[in-house]
C-alpha cells in the first residue's frame, strides 16, 4: 500500500485515535504538571493575571456584569478591559474548571487540553496536504510541543495554538471541495481564535491569502476562480463570525477610555514591543536578566532537520511552502537585522511595515516563529512520506515512524516540569467577611507594573477591590498611570518611616484596609551568561529555559527586617496595631 492512500478505518476513528495519542504525549511531555494538585506553572505577572481573568469571568457573569470592564481594579475609577488581553473563551471555560478545581489546577488543566488540540489540529493539516500519517504525526509534535510552546506556557491566550492550523485544515477542504462543512469551518475557527487570540487573526488571514495565492497546487483540478469563491465564501463566514464574536469588545471600544493614554499610548508600546524580535541566529529567549539566542536548531528539532535532510528530494514539491517559511522568518526578525545578539543597524521589512493598522496589532515580530515553525512542520511531513516511500516493508515503516516520533518527544518533553508552591496568607478569608470593607491597597506597590500582578492573584482569594492591580499595558489611561504613580511616591515615603501620604491616599479613594506585605520581588541569580547562543538541543537545556521563562528575572524574598519594621511602625502609628498578623502580611484598617 501505498503511504499516501487512505487507510480502511474510518476517517473519525483515524481522528480520534490520533486525538487519544496527542493526549497523552500532553500528559507524559509535561509530566507532573498535570499530577501537582494546587501549584503553579509559572510565577510569571502573566500566569497570575491568566488566573484572574478566570476569577473575573466567572464574577462578571454572576453579578451580570460585563467582563470588559471592571472596579475591582484600579479602585475607585475602575478600568476598561476592551483592550486587556482578557482571552474571553480561555477565561469563561478556565472560570467554569476553576470553580472546581481552583485557578492553578484549571489552568493546568486548560493547558494539557492546548498541547493535545495543537498536536491534533497539526496532525489534521498535515494528513489533508500531505496524505502521509507518519509525517503528519510529526507535523503535530513539531508544532504542538516545540520550545516556543514553552516558552508562552504562561500566557493562556499566545499558547492556543491548536486554531491556526485548524483554520488552515478548513481553507484547504473548503478550496478543494467546496462542501459547505469546510466554508462554516473557516469561519468557527476564525470565530474561536476571536474569542482566544485575536492577533492569531492576522496570522489566519496571512495563511487565507496564501491557500488563495497557491490554491492551484493543492487542487490543479480546481479552476483557480472557483476555488476562490469558495474560499471568498468562507472568508464572509468568518467575517461574520469574528464580528459576532467580538461585539462586546467592539462595543467597549465605542465606548470609550480603554487605551493606554490614546495614540501616542499605543505607539509607545509598538515601540517597546518590537524590540522582542528575533535574531538571524535564533530565537530570542529575554530574561531579563538574561538575553539569550536560542538556535533554530534547537527551537525547530534537530530531529525535525534531520528528516529534512534525509527528504530533501521531496521539497522541491513544495516551493510555495518553502518561500512562505522565509517571508515570515524575516518578518520574525523584526525592524533591525541582529546577528548573535548585536544590532547591525540593517533595516528589514518589518520596519516599514509595522505601523500599518493590521501589524501594530500583532504588537510583538517574534511571534512570527509560528507561521514559520507550521511550514516547517508541514515540509517535514512531506520529507518523512518520501523517507517512508522508499521503505520496502509496511513493518520497516511503521518502525521508523515510531523511532523519529519518539526522538523527536524525548527532544521536545518538558518532564519532569517543575510546578511551584506559592505561599498565602492564612487571613484573605477572614478579612474579605469584615463588615463594610470593599476595597483594600497592598504594599508594596508597583505602579500597575507585571510585579503587581501578585495582587491580582490575591484578590482571587479575598475577592475585594484593589487600588492597583496587573492590565495589559494597552488598558490604561493617564488617569491610571497617574493614580499608580501617586501610590508609588506614598509607599516610597512609607519606606522613609511617613505613612501620611498612604492613609490620606487610602481615605480618598474609600480604601478600608492596608495589606502591608513582608515579601517583595526581587532580583534572583541568572541561570545561564547573559548574551548565550544556546545550540545544544532542547532537551539538555530545558531546565534552565524554562527556568528563565517561567520563574521571571525576580523571586519573592522577605523585606528586609528593619525597613519592615519602620514601614509597619509608620502605619501602626496613624493607624493603630494590625488587626490581623501572620507571616506573611500584617492587615491595618484604615480608619
Amino acid at each position: 500500500m501505498r503511504v499516501d492512500e487512505p487507510s480502511a478505518r474510518p476517517g473519525w476513528v483515524r481522528g480520534l485515535g490520533a486525538l487519544a495519542l496527542f493526549t497523552l504525549l500532553a500528559v507524559a511531555l509535561t509530566w507532573p504538571m498535570s499530577w501537582s494538585p494546587g501549584r503553579a506553572v509559572s510565577l510569571r505577572g502573566d500566569y497570575f493575571i491568566n488566573l484572574w481573568n478566570f476569577w473575573w469571568m466567572g464574577t462578571a457573569l454572576d453579578l451580570g456584569l460585563s467582563p470588559f470592564t471592571t472596579d475591582f481594579l484600579h479602585h475607585p475609577t475602575g478600568i476598561s478591559l476592551a483592550r486587556h488581553t482578557l482571552s474571553p473563551l480561555n477565561s469563561l471555560v478556565g472560570s467554569w474548571f476553576a470553580s472546581a478545581l481552583g485557578g492553578h489546577d484549571a489552568f493546568k488543566l486548560l493547558l494539557v487540553g492546548h498541547f493535545a488540540l495543537s498536536g491534533w489540529t497539526a496532525w489534521l493539516l498535515a494528513r489533508r496536504l500531505t496524505g502521509c500519517g507518519g509525517g503528519a504525526l510529526l507535523a503535530g509534535v513539531a508544532w504542538a510541543f516545540n520550545p516556543y510552546h514553552a516558552y508562552y506556557m504562561g500566557q493562556m491566550n499566545v499558547s492556543t495554538l491548536e486554531f491556526l492550523p485548524l483554520a488552515g485544515f478548513f481553507m484547504v477542504g473548503a478550496w478543494r471541495s467546496g462542501r459547505w462543512t469546510d466554508i462554516v469551518g473557516v469561519g468557527l475557527t476564525a470565530g474561536l481564535i476571536a474569542a482566544t487570540s485575536s492577533y492569531y487573526l492576522v496570522y489566519a488571514a496571512f495563511l487565507g491569502g496564501l491557500v488563495l495565492l497557491g490554491g492551484r497546487s493543492l487542487a490543479p483540478d480546481v479552476p483557480w476562480l472557483t476555488g476562490a469563491r469558495r474560499l471568498v465564501l468562507g472568508g464572509l463566514v468568518a467575517g461574520a463570525a469574528v464580528l459576532a464574536v467580538s461585539w462586546p469588545l467592539i462595543s467597549a471600544l465605542m465606548e470609550g477610555g480603554a487605551g493606554s493614554g490614546g495614540e501616542d499610548g499605543v505607539a509607545a508600546d509598538v515601540a517597546r514591543q518590537v524590540k522582542r524580535s528575533n535574531d538571524l541566529l535564533g530565537f530570542s529567549w529575554v530574561g531579563p536578566p538574561e538575553r539569550l539566542v536560542v538556535s533554530w536548531p534547537t527551537m525547530l528539532g534537530y530531529t525535525s532537520l534531520g528528516v529534512l535532510v534525509a527528504g530533501a528530494a521531496a521539497l522541491k514539491q513544495h516551493v510555495g511552502w518553502i518561500v512562505a517559511a522565509a517571508v515570515f522568518f524575516i518578518l520574525g526578525l523584526g525592524p533591525v537585522l541582529q546577528i548573535g545578539g548585536a544590532d547591525t543597524g540593517v533595516g528589514l521589512p518589518y520596519a516599514w511595515l509595522a505601523d500599518l493598522p493590521v501589524f501594530s496589532l500583532l504588537r510583538k515580530p517574534d511571534r512570527f516563529f509560528v507561521l514559520f515553525a507550521l511550514f516547517v512542520g508541514l515540509l517535514t511531513a512531506s520529507a518523512w512520506k518520501h523517507v517512508e516511500a522508499r521503505l520496502r516493508s509496511g513493518g520497516a515503516r511503521l518502525a521508523a515512524r515510531a523511532v523519529v516520533v519518539l526522538a523527536l518527544c524525548a527532544e521536545f518533553t518538558l518532564a519532569p516540569l517543575p510546578t511551584h508552591e506559592i505561599p498565602v496568607s492564612e487571613h484573605f478569608d477572614e478579612f474579605a467577611g469584615l463588615e463594610g470593607v470593599r476595597a483594600v491597597v497592598d504594599l508594596p506597590l508597583f505602579g500597575g507594573t507585571p510585579h503587581d500582578a501578585r495582587t491580582n492573584h490575591f484578590q482571587t482569594l479575598h475577592g475585594l477591590r484593589i487600588s492597583s492591580g496587573y492590565v495589559t499595558n494597552l488598558a490604561l489611561t493617564k488617569e491610571h498611570r497617574r493614580s499608580s504613580a501617586d501610590w508609588q511616591a506614598a509607599d516610597a515615603a512609607l519606606d522613609k518611616g511617613d505613612a501620611r501620604a498612604v492613609v490620606e491616599l487610602a481615605r480618598a479613594q474609600s480604601v478600608q484596609l492596608v495589606l502591608l506585605h513582608k515579601t517583595e520581588p526581587r532580583p534572583r541569580a541568572a541561570r545561564l551568561d547573559e548574551g548565550a547562543l544556546v545550540w545544544a538541543p532542547f532537551v539538555f537545556v530545558r531546565a534552565e529555559l524554562v527556568d528563565i521563562r517561567q520563574r521571571g528575572h525576580l523571586e519573592p524574598l522577605p523585606v528586609r527586617p528593619k525597613k519592615f519594621a519602620r514601614r509597619r511602625a509608620a502605619l501602626a502609628e496613624l493607624l493603630g496595631e494590625p488587626l490581623l498578623e501572620d507571616e506573611l502580611l500584617s492587615v491595618f484598617p484604615v480608619r
